[in-house]
């Protein structure tokens, strides 16, 4: 197993594992995951896929086994209004593992590399959201040390 930078040659397995994570995420918030991505999601995706590799603000992480990626973490260097003790934070999302990789610390190693580089950066708070009632991920993220801070209520229109 090995965790580095998605490439461009990347995007077809990423995207096939960020269809397979919205399908299984429509449990959890059925209006927010209801369409699988279509080409227009798909043309935006690549369009933001592609920037990676050249940002200094976000990176995009893969995890490769045997030449498969069976798992991806995305961050972010984002700032914060000024009055807050620390004026930027660390953003972390499409934390993935694919289902048949499940369960063999994949996630944890994304993580990991992930809060790594935000503390080579001086970044001194993460944060990420997840849905509600993602049990699994909620308890990977606890072992990780992150706590619930605040809650995002949603009503849809």
């Amino acid at each position: 197993m090995i965790i580095r930078k998605a490439e461009s040659q990347d995007f077809e397995e990423v995207f096939g594992l960020l269809h397979e994570f919205i399908k299984e995420h429509r449990k959890y918030d059925k209006h927010y995951y209801a369409l699988l991505p279509g080409p227009e999601f798909k043309k935006k995706f690549r369009a933001r896929f592609m920037k990676y590799p050249r940002s200094r603000s976000q990176f995009f992480l893969v995890a490769e086994d045997q030449g498969v990626i069976v798992g991806t973490v995305r961050g972010e260097v984002q700032e914060r209004h000024p009055g807050f003790r620390s004026e930027k934070q660390g953003y972390i999302s499409q934390l993935m593992t694919r289902k048949s990789h499940r369960g063999q610390g994949i996630a944890l190693q994304l993580m990991a590399e992930a809060l790594k580089r935000f503390r080579a950066k001086k970044i001194k708070r993460a944060v990420l959201r997840v849905d509600a009632g993602n049990l699994p991920a909620k308890k990977l993220y606890s072992k990780l040390d992150f706590c619930d801070r605040q809650v995002i209520m949603t009503k849809y229109l």
